[in-house]
């Protein structure tokens, strides 16, 4: 008995090696597996690819905001050096009429163009 049950145990695994060798040499079994890769890959082309359009995003964002923020500052400023040009007053406490035409002048020429 031991002979006979080591004999199938041999066959079977005779056919298991008949099995693996003939799949690994079918063609069949290859194109399955690259499908398989390949879909795996290209679900992580995919991932990566929204990964980079995020962070594309963000990008823009950011330097969207760091240009209105560098926009908001300068008309500060602007605004700044005219209010303090404007607000000159005299000895005597009258506004600095000079500025005021200057400022004037500068909405005329403005408005023209």
């Amino acid at each position: 008995k031991n002979d006979g049950q080591h004999g199938v145990k041999q066959e079977l695994k005779g056919k298991k090696m008949l099995t693996k060798s003939f799949n690994s040499s079918a063609p069949d079994s290859r194109v399955k597996f690259k499908k398989h890769s390949s879909t795996f890959r290209l679900a992580v082309e995919e991932y990566n690819n929204k990964k980079l359009e995020i962070q594309k995003r963000k990008e823009e964002i950011k330097h969207r905001k760091e240009e209105t923020k560098q926009a908001l500052q300068r008309y500060k400023e602007i605004k700044a050096i005219k209010m303090k040009t404007l607000s000159r007053k005299t000895k005597k406490g009258q506004p600095v009429m000079k500025y005021r035409m200057q400022n004037l002048l500068e909405r005329i020429q403005n408005g023209l163009k």
